[in-house]
């Protein structure tokens, strides 16, 4: 066999080789499709502060409704300053979120609460991890019940290659804090609206 010949059937086995070892992007359908819909975003509870009184929980409500916007294609999230004031003094045992639901005349109301958010602490000065598990709800305003509910539990920076975490000096706590609470926003956003998961084999 010749040389030529040779190479040429080696290079057709690596062209084999690559094209069954590709790649594609998966859709995944939404757990609770919410796109074209009016949304009320009420901020997560946090420790000992209720709705609209924690830092944190105003915050991942922004994240929230960023993620909403840019990735739930025709939703419209919805302000009320006065249904605000009214959930901060609503110390209710059981809020009724049908009825602050109808007051903003929308289709459905995310509501949650942050159940853990911390960092981890490694054994170099300088060194971090942020960590958060959160609970939310959304509930079916014109159906009239809570039609969904879940826990997200993610860690920040973490390696997507191996799924271990990596973690760099580089980083503050605030910088992390940032990217955690914005990222469980895209993670609820991905549940509620579908996502498109990157590079799975054929």
């Amino acid at each position: 066999m010749s040389r030529f010949v040779l190479v040429l059937l080696l290079a057709a086995s690596v062209a084999a080789l690559v094209s069954s070892c590709s790649a594609i992007d998966k859709h995944v359908p939404p757990v609770y499709d919410i796109r074209g819909k009016r949304v009320f975003v009420v901020p997560f509870r946090y420790g000992n502060h209720w709705h609209y009184d924690s830092k944190e929980g105003n915050r991942l409500g922004q994240s929230l409704e960023v993620a909403l916007q840019s990735d739930c294609g025709g939703l419209e999230t919805v302000r009320d300053r006065p249904v605000h004031e009214m959930i901060r003094r609503d110390l209710s045992d059981e809020v009724d979120w049908l009825a602050y639901g109808r007051r903003v005349m929308v289709d459905y109301l995310i509501v949650g609460e942050i159940e853990e958010l911390g960092y981890d602490t490694p054994e170099f000065v300088g060194m971090f991890q942020g960590r958060i598990r959160l609970r939310y709800e959304v509930w079916n305003i014109r159906a009239g019940d809570r039609g969904y509910v879940r826990q997200v539990e993610l860690r920040v920076p973490e390696n997507p290659e191996s799924g271990e975490v990596y973690i760099s000096f580089e980083q503050t706590k605030d910088e992390i804090e940032t990217a955690l609470l914005a990222e469980a926003g895209r993670r609820i956003a991905g549940h509620l609206c579908g996502y498109t998961q990157k590079g799975l084999p054929k």
